[in-house]
């Protein structure tokens, strides 16, 4: 057994990979590099995680189109203490208000692979730093073979990862691997020496170590397959920027996962905000506590300081941050460039802070809240709603399109929230669903609105 055998990847649509492809993406069978019993540790490590459906997207209206779930809590140094929660914005349209997520620890079966990844990346990636957060975090995805789960193009070039980004990604089909590559789901890379998507295979027991900064994306299996569809997990080990260098950059990386793939704890929002203005994002957010187990501790809450003081605060954080940055001489050009942005709040600077002055996690800046109770709200369209179910009929119609009636023919479940409706004036169209991202105006028969939720999806109405 090589700890330090690898493979060009199988492009199956290209006879050869690139150069460009061979020099920054490499394919490993994990039975090469580890034994039977760590094999079978990892695989039930992995896919036996609990994946989130319906998770809260950035624009707070949209899901990801897939299951999701992150863990890692900590450095991989002895003696290193866990990180029990993070924080982000709630969404991209409300960067005030910052939203709480709790860490689950890396699965046992994920440590003996460490150490024979590290020597990997070593060999065939040298310049790519090594450190404590290097493979720290895992975010793993379950894609469904009766759906077309996928994730969209992008690179994971982020400042909070350790420059040249480098990531392993870990497949399994646990259900069995469809005998045709193109009836897998399908991870395409761009290729930039050729200027296209190049479809790269990766087999059930593989793991997929490449740079990070290769635009990538996953795509569902060719139709005509579908009768081989399998479900397929992954998993993505991350390597991290380290604290020691970049405390902020290294609390972003944890504080941004958690929150698309987290668990919920607390939404926070400054003393001033107007609760009715953003009741559909808490309550998909106290939707999403019930879902995933922590609504017990999950709550809503109103800062004792409002939208400008919290500003003005954070100000002082920032400066503090880049005076405590220079003095020790790290990362300046990476904290220059984090803490421009908008997603950074005031919770999280506060945390690198009192990490580089090694108070550990100190006491809250801002301890004074208030309990929001949601139930005391009513937006204007709740009244006189009831669930949607089978048999309804509906309008539909927004600003691109006439409103039609229409048949609904399969409506939410406590498992799933498609809508699939049919047409009444095409009989032989097939049913579609419902898209969540455009802004339709659904209203009954009698004018009266329902309620339901929205599943993210690539089908339009025509």
């Amino acid at each position: 057994m090589s700890v330090l055998s690898s493979q060009p990847p199988l492009c199956p649509d290209d006879e050869n990979p690139s150069k460009w492809i061979l020099d920054r993406i490499f394919v490993v069978n994990l039975g090469d590099i580890l034994n039977p019993q760590q094999c079978q540790d990892l695989q039930s490590s992995i896919c036996g995680l609990n994946f989130i459906y319906g998770h809260i997207g950035g624009q707070g209206t949209n899901s990801p189109q897939r299951g999701v779930a992150v863990v890692g809590d900590r450095l991989l140094s002895p003696g290193s203490e866990p990180i029990t929660h993070t924080h982000w914005t709630a969404s991209q349209n409300a960067s005030q208000i910052t939203t709480t997520t709790q860490t689950q620890p890396l699965p046992d079966g994920i440590f003996p692979l460490i150490d024979p990844l590290i020597k990997l990346t070593r060999k065939h990636f040298p310049d790519a730093p090594i450190s404590s957060a290097t493979y720290s975090l895992g975010v793993a995805n379950e894609y469904r073979p009766d759906y077309k789960d996928n994730i969209s193009p992008h690179t994971d070039d982020q400042k909070w990862y350790a420059s040249p980004p480098v990531f392993a990604s870990i497949t399994y089909y646990p259900d069995g691997q469809p005998e045709i590559p193109n009836a897998c789901f399908r991870f395409k890379v761009y290729d930039e020496s050729v200027k296209k998507w190049v479809f790269v295979h990766l087999p059930n027991n593989s793991m997929c170590l490449m740079r990070a900064d290769v635009k990538h994306q996953v795509l569902a299996p060719f139709v005509k397959y579908k009768g081989m569809f399998k479900r397929r997990i992954n998993m993505t080990l991350r390597n991290l920027v380290p604290p020691e260098t970049n405390p902020l950059g290294f609390a972003m990386a944890m504080a941004n996962h958690y929150r698309y793939y987290g668990r919920p704890i607390k939404i926070k929002l400054p003393a001033d905000s107007v609760i009715e203005n953003h009741l559909p994002l808490l309550r998909r957010y106290r939707e999403l506590s019930t879902q995933v187990g922590t609504s017990d501790i999950f709550s809503i809450v109103k800062s004792n300081l409002t939208s400008s003081q919290r500003r003005q605060l954070h100000l002082k954080f920032r400066e503090k941050l880049r005076q405590l940055y220079q003095e020790r001489k790290l990362d300046q050009v990476d904290i220059d460039h984090i803490l421009s942005k908008s997603n950074v709040v005031i919770e999280t600077t506060h945390r690198a802070i009192s990490w580089l002055q090694g108070n550990g996690e100190i006491t809250d800046f801002d301890p004074i809240e208030t309990h929001v109770d949601l139930s005391s709200y009513r937006d204007d369209t709740e009244q006189n709603r009831r669930p949607i179910k089978e048999g309804d009929f509906v309008i539909i119609g927004n600003s691109d399109m006439e409103s039609q009636l229409f048949l609904i023919k399969s409506a939410p479940t406590h498992s799933s929230y498609e809508i699939r409706i049919h047409p009444l004036d095409c009989p032989d169209r097939e049913s579609v669903i419902i898209p969540h991202n455009r802004k339709w105006c659904l209203k009954g028969a009698e004018n009266i609105p329902f309620t339901f939720e929205w599943k993210s999806c690539n089908h339009n109405l025509q």
